[in-house]
C-alpha cells in the first residue's frame, strides 16, 4: 500500500524529477547500512544532475537574466 500511495504522489504535475538509487539489496531495517544507502542516493543524484540544471534554467531563466 505504501509503494501505491507513493507511485500516486510521484505522478503528481509538480514533480520534475524522481531519483531513484538502487537500493534492492537493502531492507528498510538495514540502518548499519547508512553510509552506504548516502553513498548510492548520491551515485543517483549526480546522474540526473544535468536533467535538474536543464529544469532550473528553463524555469527560472526570465529570473536570472532580469527579464
Amino acid at each position: 500500500m505504501f509503494r501505491r500511495i507513493t507511485e500516486d504522489e510521484l505522478n503528481q504535475p509538480y514533480v520534475d524529477v524522481v531519483i531513484r538509487p538502487r537500493v534492492d539489496e537493502i531492507r528498510s531495517g538495514d540502518f548499519n547500512k547508512a553510509p552506504e544507502i548516502i553513498a548510492l542516493g548520491e551515485e543517483a543524484a549526480y546522474k540526473v544532475l544535468p536533467r535538474i540544471r536543464k529544469l532550473i534554467r528553463r524555469r527560472w531563466y526570465h529570473i536570472i537574466i532580469g527579464k
